[in-house]
């Protein structure tokens, strides 16, 4: 489990897409309990509409469980998983906005400072020719071309 203090990462803005996307779960299911309520019994579409707000209402409370309580607790890479597969079934139940909401928390769960690997240690680029060339023998600086040291005569290469 990841802490907010260990790493800097607080996941604000993971929880807020997570919560604006768990909100258009929310109307999603009641505009299809709506439909299925209020539509005609005869019609082949209520017992439809209410599959799919059951099935919204069931996938709100699992994005709730599975990825909003985790990032809640600081669980950060355990949400990463259930955030991208609740994406895609967003996309299946037809609510783009609730699918994109969550892709985005799935790519903010995916920040660099989350990464539990140990990174190597960062070095300074090493320089590919010396910018100039020290004598050996009067130690004074000289141009990298130079063959002789411009100072005491000493044959540098």
């Amino acid at each position: 489990m990841t802490s907010p203090g260990a790493t800097g990462f607080t996941g604000s803005s993971a929880r807020t897409l997570t919560r604006a996307a768990m909100a258009t779960l929310a109307v999603e299911a009641a505009i299809w309990f709506w439909l299925g309520v209020y539509l005609d019994p005869r019609d082949p579409v209520p017992p439809v509409a209410l599959a799919l707000g059951a099935f919204s209402m069931l996938g709100l409370v699992l994005v709730y469980l599975l990825a909003y309580r985790p990032m809640a607790r600081g669980d950060f890479a355990g949400a990463r998983t259930p955030t991208i597969v609740f994406a895609g079934l967003s996309l299946l139940l037809a609510n783009p906005l609730s699918a994109l909401l969550l892709a985005l928390a799935h790519h903010e769960l995916g920040s660099p400072e989350l990464d539990p690997r140990p990174r190597p240690p960062s070095f300074p680029p090493t320089p590919l020719a010396p910018t100039v060339g020290i004598c050996p023998i009067c130690t004074r600086p000289n141009p990298p071309s130079t063959p002789f040291c411009r100072s005491c005569g000493y044959a540098l290469h």
